[in-house]
């Protein structure tokens, strides 16, 4: 499972929780009570539009211009976790993909509001001050940036100046911290343990993964929120499924990335596991001929490549994959990707094959041990069209009954 397909798969998330909590909030205001700034609500309307056409430059914009406009005095703490919510989004997807982006004014903007925001109280911290309050009413404007002031007084802690020589790191920082402010409304409001509390969780988890590979604090986001999801939906909803994905994702980065042999099986083995429940619950759901499946079953044969005898279950699992997404008309573009990677897949795991068949030949298995190796060896290399694969798997086929026969390896 590649990085781009990753974040396509972590953005469906968001949007899908965006939209729900965004149906939270039109019951919650439609209650007695409950203010909501106009002007604020016109920016997060306009900003949703922009966010759905993929214009996130544009889209963020308005979300911080909403989130500036909150009206203090109101009581709409679940609206200003869906500005924030928004505004994460668009700042993960301008930080993954958008290298070219900067907006000295509205991003430094938007870190002096979320430090004032975010510090404890009595923490003593400038954030807050009438310079930054100066900066907001010279945003919202529109005035020359050239008068507000610079970057170093905005982030006069060396812990956030330091990101202004990293702008996809200030991008990154701003969206965790959109995210944790989002988080924190709603624990406040809905208690910690609601469903929309967990969703806020795995997607803190994602972008803790994502962005600053802070895996321990990812996983235990997603682990959190998996209790949560269990005992307020039951273990077999579909949204345990969708966490088991996220956890399975993080657990596997983390074995990569581990520096102790003996942490990156244990690792390994929980993400499997994580991976494995994931599917169980989709076949139990009627699921498993979903993207999600597909999207399971190629990140365990990623793992599996590299065990011990297992390179063949990792062509079964990517072929089951390519099978799900090639029948699936409304996924063509995913399938599309896939198959690229499928392809160079499949030829890892058959150089595999051919290492086994070799052990196999040189410790003198039977006949009857080596056929249906080679057969599904050999049904792997025509799916993966690979013609020196295919060759060779033939002409071992051919050449089992006489051992001295020699082929020559790929």
């Amino acid at each position: 499972m590649n990085l781009s397909q990753q974040n396509r798969i972590s953005s469906t998330r968001m949007r899908t929780g965006l939209s729900l909590l965004a149906s939270l909030i039109f019951c919650c205001c439609s209650q007695p009570g409950f203010a909501i700034d106009a002007l604020s609500q016109a920016y997060l309307e306009q900003g949703q539009r922009d966010f759905d056409r993929g214009d996130y430059a544009a889209a963020k914009k308005l979300f911080n211009k909403a989130a500036l406009n909150l009206e203090p005095s109101s009581q709409s703490t679940l609206y200003a976790a869906a500005v924030y919510s928004h505004a994460s989004a668009c700042y993960r997807q301008l930080a993954a993909f958008h290298n070219d982006y900067q907006d000295l004014k509205d991003d430094d903007l938007a870190v002096a509001f979320l430090r004032r925001k975010l510090q404890p109280p009595g923490s003593g911290e400038t954030a807050g001050t009438v310079e930054e309050d100066q900066t907001i009413a010279a945003f919202n404007a529109e005035d020359d940036p050239n008068k507000l002031p610079s970057s170093d007084a905005l982030l006069n802690r060396a812990t956030l100046a330091s990101i202004n020589r990293n702008y996809r790191l200030k991008l990154e920082w701003i969206s965790v911290n959109y995210m944790r402010l989002a988080m924190k409304l709603q624990e406040a409001q809905l208690g910690p343990d609601s469903v929309p509390v967990a969703y806020s969780m795995e997607s803190l988890g994602l972008l803790y993964s994502d962005f600053d590979s802070q895996l321990e604090e990812a996983e235990a986001l997603f682990r959190k929120a998996l209790a949560i999801r269990e005992s307020k939906q039951g273990k077999s909803h579909s949204d345990v499924a969708l966490n088991l994905y996220g956890l399975g994702t993080v657990l596997k980065t983390a074995s990569d990335t581990h520096a102790d042999p003996e942490a990156r099986g244990v690792l390994r083995k929980e993400s499997v596991a994580a991976l494995e429940r994931c599917l169980s619950i989709l076949q139990e759901l009627g699921l498993s001929k979903s993207i999600l499946a597909a999207r399971c079953l190629g990140l365990l044969s990623t793992i599996h490549i590299t065990g011990p005898l297992e390179p063949l279950r990792a062509v079964d699992e990517f072929e089951d994959a390519y099978d799900i997404l090639k029948k699936d008309s409304a996924h063509k573009k995913a399938f599309n990707e896939f198959k690229v990677q499928h392809k160079n897949q499949a030829n890892l795991a058959l150089g595999e094959c051919t290492r086994l068949v070799v052990q196999a030949q040189n410790s003198r298995a039977p006949s009857s041990q080596l056929q249906p190796l080679l057969s599904r060896a050999l049904a792997a290399a025509q799916r993966a069209d690979n013609q020196v694969y295919i060759d060779y798997f033939q002409n071992l086929q051919n050449g089992l009954p006489n051992r001295r026969t020699r082929v020559s390896r790929p």
